[in-house]
């Protein structure tokens, strides 16, 4: 979506299906602004960044051979992107990075 090597700037998503999940990385030492553009399906939605452990917790593994870690969404968090029709400004921390999904992706 972005590759931005004057500013550092990576944004990226991951589609399967309807279902889109948007990556964004700040590689620079200065807190940075990132216009996003989303797609139709998120047109107008509530992503919160699943990177976030206010927004997100990860579960540990059941005891199994298949058991894998689990992420959830922490429930009563504010979002934190709220994009309408289709645009959202990012910001995003100094060397940080943001995974955003709407807290039902799976």
């Amino acid at each position: 979506m972005l590759a931005d090597d004057a500013r550092n700037i990576l944004v990226y998503s991951r589609d399967l299906g309807d279902a889109h999940v948007y990556v964004l990385v700040n590689r620079s030492d200065k807190a940075q602004s990132v216009d996003l553009s989303t797609e139709q399906v998120d047109r107008n939605a509530r992503l919160i960044d699943w990177l976030d452990a206010t927004q997100a917790a990860v579960r540990p593994a059941p005891a199994t051979p298949e058991g894998r870690p689990q992420i959830e969404p922490i429930s009563g968090t504010a979002p934190a992107v709220v994009v309408r029709n289709g645009r959202a400004s990012v910001n995003l921390k100094p060397w940080g990075a943001m995974i955003l999904a709407p807290a039902d992706a799976k």
